[in-house]
């Protein structure tokens, strides 16, 4: 009886030992979880912590929450000039100092310091489009000749880490994802959307995840945000494709003219398609032009749930992924160019939208053509239109807008547009020299801190 009553009370005290360490871990961590509360408060201004939790509630709620077009400013406006037509440029926040990284029509990729002159060529021919992770370690390279090249940005001058192959034709835009780990999403002309995972930093090299297929045309323009959900337009096929990778599916918007049939068959049957083409009747409503979409070329996502298009017609395009048709609709937003035949007369031709970039849960855009204009748009609170903010110049075809916050001044933002005597895409036109320029324009845009408005 000794020997069990003994046995009994050592598990009575080995039970009471678990139980008090558990309850003293429990309580330690409880108490560091008060302790960083604690920090994180004493860091905020006592009139500022209500308006900061609440910024950092819309923050993660992947809603448009950065209302910063009202206060905004162009502080400074600057060219730099190349002798070869441009296809793409792009700024690097390394450690040290701004780097400008561009493409060219030589073949060339180059990268310059923003505040000097000397430039560097790097190792990568035939480039076509760029892009920078979220965290600026990474420079991934498109080229014409399929294959996309992937830089080391820490090092000087960059260091080229890997080449990806696996294309069957150019790669036209790419697009990391706003999160870390990041990954990047590639579209090609071989109309598909390939997807490789990052590590935290370099070198080691990415991987490969996945391919997405859907489009019936060339895919010009790819863009991402933070979460497993892509965007893409594909040319003449006329649709925009948003992708939720983590389901395997897509949703399809059909851009172009329109007609009862297909409104029918895409269960939006809708006699006021906005500005396009009935059963080719045109509704001609205010001052709405008749021009018929025949190609998406360009798209930018501006939160999870809202994005905008522009294309060979002129139109930019509001779209909801809860909607079939665009919400809103700016027509010819940047004007008709007036061709004079010798048979015809004055023929009207929509300036098409070559490039469009938002400020990712912004009500900030910006829009290129060849007008010599690049214009900034100002998004309604309620997501439902947008109005044209300012405009800076840019003569030629602007072939890419990047639009990124500082990393130094976080009530700045630097816009960097890629300007050309010809398209990016070809050479069936060609502007003249005293209307065009191959440059590099790039400008500062101030603004106030953000006005809190709520989305949720």
């Amino acid at each position: 009886m000794s020997s069990v009553s003994s046995g009994s009370e050592s598990e009575r005290e080995r039970e009471e030992e678990v139980y008090s360490s558990s309850s003293e871990d429990e309580g330690d961590v409880q108490n560091k979880r008060i302790k960083l509360a604690k920090e994180y408060l004493s860091g905020l201004d006592g009139e500022d912590v209500e308006t900061t939790l609440e910024s950092n509630l819309l923050e993660k709620s992947n809603k448009m929450n950065k209302f910063i077009s009202a206060n905004l400013n162009i502080k400074t406006v600057r060219s730099i000039k190349h002798k070869s037509p441009l296809t793409h440029a792009i700024i690097s926040f390394t450690s040290t100092t701004p780097i400008l990284v561009f493409s060219a029509k030589d073949n060339n990729l180059y990268t310059q310091p923003l505040n000097s002159k000397d430039r560097h060529r790097l190792p990568t021919r035939h480039p076509l489009c760029l892009a920078t992770s979220p965290d600026f370690n990474w420079l991934a390279v498109g080229t014409s000749i399929n294959t996309i090249d992937i830089y080391n940005t820490q090092t000087s001058p960059f260091s080229l880490i890997t080449t990806i192959p696996g294309f069957k034709d150019s790669i036209t835009s790419l697009s990391f994802r706003k999160s870390t780990p990041t990954a990047l999403f590639a579209a090609s002309l071989d109309r598909s959307i390939k997807i490789y995972s990052f590590p935290p930093s370099p070198p080691d090299p990415p991987s490969y995840v996945e391919t997405l297929f859907g489009h019936q045309d060339s895919i010009y323009s790819v863009d991402v945000l933070r979460s497993d959900l892509a965007l893409s337009v594909g040319c003449r096929d006329k649709s925009a494709r948003y992708w939720k990778v983590v389901d395997e599916s897509q949703l399809v918007f059909r851009g172009g003219g329109r007609s009862k049939i297909r409104d029918m068959i895409d269960g939006a049957l809708d006699f006021d398609a906005q500005g396009m083409d009935v059963d080719g009747e045109p509704i001609r409503r205010g001052k709405q032009a008749g021009f018929v979409e025949g190609s998406l070329d360009v798209c930018a996502m501006i939160d999870e749930q809202h994005f905008l298009t522009g294309g060979d017609s002129g139109f930019i395009s509001l779209w909801n992924i809860g909607k079939k048709k665009a919400i809103y609709t700016s027509y010819l937003a940047h004007g008709v160019h007036h061709h004079h035949s010798e048979t015809e007369g004055v023929i009207k031709q929509p300036r098409g939208i070559t490039a469009l970039a938002a400020f990712p849960y912004s009500d900030l855009f910006a829009s290129g053509s060849s007008d010599g204009y690049i214009r900034l748009w100002r998004i309604d609170a309620n997501l439902k239109a947008f109005s044209k903010l300012a405009e800076i110049d840019a003569k030629g075809f602007v072939n890419s807008i990047q639009l990124v916050q500082e990393e130094q001044e976080k009530d700045q933002l630097v816009l960097v547009a890629a300007t050309a005597q010809e398209p990016r895409m070809g050479r069936w036109e060609k502007l003249p020299s005293s209307a065009a320029k191959n440059a590099i324009v790039v400008a500062h845009l101030t603004h106030q801190k953000n006005s809190t408005q709520s989305s949720l």
